[in-house]
């Protein structure tokens, strides 16, 4: 078994364990339509499938009622029951001192995707990680629905006969170029900067560009296909992509290559997340983010024949 696979069947315990211990009876009677408008889900390492001992929660909750708009004294029940149990199942405590936890009220950001406010209290970050790298924690059908609302504001122009993924597509570029300036940020002030330069090289990169190969390689341009390219993990996406790459052999050994430094990156950032003074270990980080092997894989799959040329142009115009 390898360790992308144990790392699968580890991520799926945790996944369902959460599920078992999120109950808001206490705080939304069973009928109540705040409750069944209402869904968590989780980003990072457990999403992707790829959590260890150390990894932590990173939780997002979406509120969508017609009715109703979720204040704070909502805020404060709800993440107080989280923070409960993200400490009873021994994950880290919420990163920023919590500073990121907040309901977003779908009706009123709906609104803004696209326009200069976009990222107004993280509202772009929690859509872009809802598309690129989720997984449901609680209100499975409400999750469904808002993944479908957000698709088709991505498809409001779908109709035109020349129509392209162009403003999804610039949204997850966009969404690329943040991260990178967030790490920039974080070198500066000196604040686990090793451990985000390595993830930005493999895990980000992966989450970012797995999913642009994949729309396309595909040539995604449908709710459906989309809807079903969202429940899909990063890695999943990029194994389904190469595949129809199988008769090139450079794509072919690029991603062999890949494949045994990216299982090498989970297991270096398992030793940092349990122990992050380890010298020796930040030089072996600093060694591997060297590589080129992910961004020749990348460069070699999006100017590949198999993408149609305006697609390949989009990504350079």
């Amino acid at each position: 078994m390898t360790i992308l696979e144990e790392r699968k069947i580890f991520s799926e315990t945790k996944l369902n364990k959460i599920k078992e211990e999120i109950k808001l009876d206490a705080i939304f009677p069973p009928d109540n339509n705040r409750r069944s408008n209402l869904c968590i889900y989780t980003t990072g390492s457990l999403a992707r499938h790829e959590a260890n001992k150390g990894s932590d929660l990173d939780i997002f909750v979406i509120g969508d009622d017609d009715e109703y708009c979720y204040g704070k004294l909502d805020e404060i029940q709800i993440f107080s029951t989280l923070i409960g149990i993200n400490g009873s199942l021994g994950f880290p405590p919420f990163s920023n001192d919590g500073e990121f936890l907040k309901i977003f009220n779908y009706r009123e950001v709906e609104r803004i995707i696209g326009s200069p406010s976009d990222d107004h209290h993280n509202w772009f970050t929690a859509r872009m990680l809802l598309i690129l790298e989720s997984k449901c924690i609680y209100n499975q059908d409400k999750y469904n629905e808002i993944i479908e609302k957000i698709i088709g504001v991505y498809l409001r122009d779908e109709r035109h006969n020349d129509f392209k993924l162009y403003f999804l597509l610039n949204d997850i570029l966009r969404f690329w170029r943040t991260l990178c300036l967030n790490y920039e940020s974080s070198r500066m002030n000196q604040k686990k900067w090793e451990k985000k330069n390595i993830s930005l090289k493999f895990s980000r990169r992966l989450t970012v560009f797995a999913t642009i190969i994949y729309i396309l390689t595909f040539n995604i341009n449908s709710k459906d296909e989309l809807v079903k390219m969202v429940k899909k993990t990063p890695w999943e996406r990029l194994e389904d992509s190469v595949e129809l790459f199988n008769g090139d052999v450079n794509i072919g050994n690029e991603y062999k290559k890949f494949t045994e430094e990216y299982m090498k990156f989970l297991r270096l950032k398992e030793r940092y997340d349990l122990n992050h003074d380890d010298e020796n270990l930040k030089d072996e980080i600093k060694q591997l983010g060297n590589s080129q092997v992910f961004k020749r894989l990348i460069s070699n799959i999006l100017l590949h024949d198999r993408i149609k040329e305006d697609l390949r142009f989009f990504l350079i115009s």
